[in-house]
C-alpha cells in the first residue's frame, strides 16, 4: 500500500526546512515569466515525475499577508515541475516524493524575503539559468541584468572588479563573448573591461617575474656569500618571492 504524505501537516519534521503547501496556494513568478514566459513544453517533465518522483523541492518565497487574506507564495524555481504536478494532479495521477505520494501537496524550501525587486530578480537569473531557451529570452535576461548591473553600480553594490559583460555572463548563463550578441555595450563599458583586463596581470607574467627576479637573486647571493651558503640564498629568494607575489596582488 502506498504511504500518503500526512495533508495535516504543514511541515514535515524529518526533512529538514521542507514544507508541504497546497499547490493553489503557490503560483508562477511574474518577474520569471517576463523573461521565459509561460509557454513550455512540461510532457516530458511530467513522464519523469511519474517514472521517478519528486526529486528535490521547489523553491518560493513568502508573499506579504494582507488582513484576511491566506497566506500565498510564488515560485523562485521549479515552474516547468509545478505545472506539470497541478497537471498531474488534474488527472488523478500520483506523483512519489521521499517513498511517499504527494496527493496535493507541494514540498518547497521557503526563502527568506527579499530586500528589493532587483535582488529577486537577480536570485531568479542565477536559478533559473536553463540549458534550452530561445534566443528572445536569453535576450530579455541579458536586458534585466544589465539593468540591475547599472542599479548595483550606481549603488556602490558591485564587486571589485566585476564587468558589465561578466556580470550579464555568469546571470544569464552565457559566454563574455556572447554578450553582444544580446545587448549592445556602450564604450563606457567596453572601455572599463579592457582596462581591468590591462591592470589584472596574467599568470604567466607574473611567474616570468618571478622567475627573473629569482634569477637575479640567485647571482647576487653566490656572489655576496659563495656556493657553500645555499641556505641563506634560498632563504633570500624566498622573500623576494613572497614580496612579488604581494605586489601583483596589490595591483
Amino acid at each position: 500500500m502506498t504511504q500518503m504524505i500526512n495533508t495535516n501537516e504543514n511541515k514535515v519534521s524529518n526533512i529538514a526546512n521542507v514544507y508541504f503547501l497546497d499547490y493553489d496556494k503557490i503560483h508562477h513568478n511574474p518577474l520569471n515569466d517576463e523573461i521565459y514566459g509561460t509557454t513550455e513544453d512540461i510532457s516530458q517533465i511530467k513522464q519523469n515525475l511519474l517514472i521517478n518522483g519528486l526529486q528535490s523541492p521547489l523553491e518560493v518565497v513568502k508573499e506579504m499577508q494582507l488582513e484576511g487574506k491566506e497566506t500565498s507564495y510564488r515560485l523562485l524555481s521549479g515552474h516547468g515541475r509545478y505545472d506539470s504536478l497541478i497537471s498531474l494532479y488534474s488527472e488523478n495521477q500520483t506523483v512519489m516524493y521521499q517513498g511517499k505520494a504527494l496527493g496535493n501537496k507541494i514540498p518547497c524550501l521557503i526563502h527568506t524575503p527579499f530586500e528589493s525587486s532587483d535582488a529577486e530578480l537577480e536570485y531568479l537569473l542565477g536559478g533559473n539559468v536553463r540549458k534550452f531557451r530561445d534566443k528572445d529570452s536569453i535576450k530579455r535576461a541579458a536586458i534585466k541584468a544589465s539593468e540591475i548591473y547599472e542599479n548595483k553600480k550606481a549603488n556602490g553594490e558591485l564587486a571589485q572588479g566585476e564587468t558589465k559583460r561578466k556580470y550579464i555572463s555568469i546571470r544569464v548563463g552565457i559566454s563574455e563573448r556572447s554578450v553582444d550578441k544580446y545587448i549592445k555595450l556602450d564604450d563606457a563599458d567596453n572601455k572599463q573591461d579592457e582596462n581591468i583586463k590591462t591592470k589584472v596581470p596574467s599568470l604567466d607574467s607574473v611567474l616570468k617575474d618571478i622567475d627573473k627576479a629569482s634569477s637575479i637573486v640567485d647571482a647576487i647571493m653566490m656572489y655576496e656569500y659563495g656556493r657553500s651558503d645555499r641556505e641563506t640564498i634560498n632563504n633570500k629568494i624566498d622573500e623576494l618571492i613572497n614580496k612579488c607575489k604581494l605586489k601583483k596582488r596589490e595591483k
